[in-house]
């Protein structure tokens, strides 16, 4: 319990000072607030799924993504080339990726493979994590977090007219979003993405440079990456 306790300890104190998570109208309190909020559901969300689907997608990732550390054998080199996908074909390295649930999609048509990518992802958080679920759960609400204040300040300048208040409670405190971007789910890390994504638009889209543009397109790409289907929905209306 003490793990997660100073990891709680240290977001918040970011939450409260860093910048990003302080507008006009909007005091960090009411951020930390959500951010006590998500980790409540995070964990429900975790205990749920335990409970009722003996650990479902969640599992998957947490799982996975720890696999990957652990075939590894704590080689750097290695543990890079796993996350890579490299040495396919060779026998040692296929019976390494065998033992990855989900590594391998059996469909022909998955090109961009979703799961393969929440696992890397979730293996990444794995190094910070100290091999603690709880830890984990609170980086991953963390980083949601970061993506739903990207959504904010996005709304927040293409609807000035709208009362800021309602714009708060339809971006952080729709119970969808409270608890399904807040376990070790893809929605949680998508969220990330692609409200970064939206506020990099934003910022291209009032003051068109070579540089926003490129951030755009590679927060794009990333948002292809670990969403495609959502990526594809979001083409038709960021060309207009």
């Amino acid at each position: 319990m003490l793990l997660p306790f100073i990891a709680i300890l240290i977001f918040s104190l970011i939450i409260l000072r860093w910048k990003f998570f302080r507008l006009p109208g909007l005091s960090p309190v009411f951020i930390l607030f959500v951010f006590f909020l998500k980790i409540g559901a995070g964990f429900i969300s975790f205990n749920y799924h335990n409970t009722y689907f003996a650990g479902g997608d969640g599992a998957i990732y947490l799982n996975g993504g720890r696999d990957l550390l652990t075939l590894s054998g704590n080689d750097p080199e290695t543990y890079i080339r796993l996350l890579a996908n490299q040495n396919r074909g060779q026998d040692d390295w296929e019976k390494a990726y065998k033992k990855i649930i989900f590594w391998d999609s059996k469909s022909e048509t998955n090109i961009i493979q979703d799961n393969r990518n929440a696992i890397r992802i979730n293996s990444l958080i794995s190094l910070m994590s100290f091999k603690s679920t709880g830890v984990h759960i609170i980086i991953l609400i963390f980083i949601s977090l970061i993506g739903l204040m990207a959504l904010y300040k996005t709304f927040s300048r293409w609807f000035k007219t709208i009362y800021p208040p309602a714009v708060f409670l339809a971006t952080f405190l729709i119970p969808s979003i409270v608890f399904w971007t807040s376990g070790i789910l893809k929605e949680t890390h998508t969220l990330f993405f692609f409200g970064l994504f939206l506020l990099q638009l934003s910022s291209f889209l009032y003051k068109p440079k070579t540089k926003s543009l490129l951030f755009t397109l590679l927060l794009g790409i990333a948002v292809f990456l670990v969403r495609s289907y959502l990526a594809i929905v979001l083409i038709v209306p960021v060309l207009f």
